[in-house]
């Protein structure tokens, strides 16, 4: 399903679409830190330290090895990249997968701050009724549109 949304989103030329798949870690390879893994989308240091800080890193874990961070970590330094390149629509797939309890309601605040659209593939309910204004269930192949909150 993801695919295939990724696929019709991809040929839209009025829209910017950031992706954060399941197996995101593996676009760290070759980064020492969060900050310069972040520096491509960001010329402005300070910008970055301030980014990860709203995501309630440490100035001392932004310079901490990238494999040496939790999934938790690892997926806000992803979701700060995403942020950084301006994009419109994000589409998230289990974005809450790796994340501690403490930190799905940072992931939450973060994404109702974002001006742009979410899509989001989530088992998480807290997620979804505190992230989200709209939700599509798919339960025994029937479609369900909800408002949330």
């Amino acid at each position: 399903m993801i695919d295939r949304m990724m696929r019709d989103l991809d040929g839209r030329t009025d829209l910017t679409v950031g992706f954060m798949p399941q197996d995101y870690d593996r676009q760290f390879a070759g980064f020492k830190n969060a900050i310069e893994y972040l520096e491509p989308y960001c010329e402005d240091r300070n910008a970055i330290t301030l980014r990860l800080g709203s995501l309630h890193f440490q100035y001392e874990e932004m310079l901490q090895p990238l494999g040496s961070l939790s999934g938790g970590q690892k997926a806000k330094v992803y979701l700060a990249a995403l942020s950084l390149q301006n994009c419109t629509v994000l589409v998230l797939d289990e974005p809450t997968r790796n994340l501690s309890p403490l930190s799905v309601p940072v992931l939450c605040q973060a994404l109702e701050d974002y001006k742009g659209c979410v899509i989001a593939v989530s088992h998480d309910r807290y997620f979804m009724e505190h992230g989200f204004t709209r939700s599509l269930t798919i339960e025994n192949g029937i479609l369900e549109d909800r408002l949330m909150n």
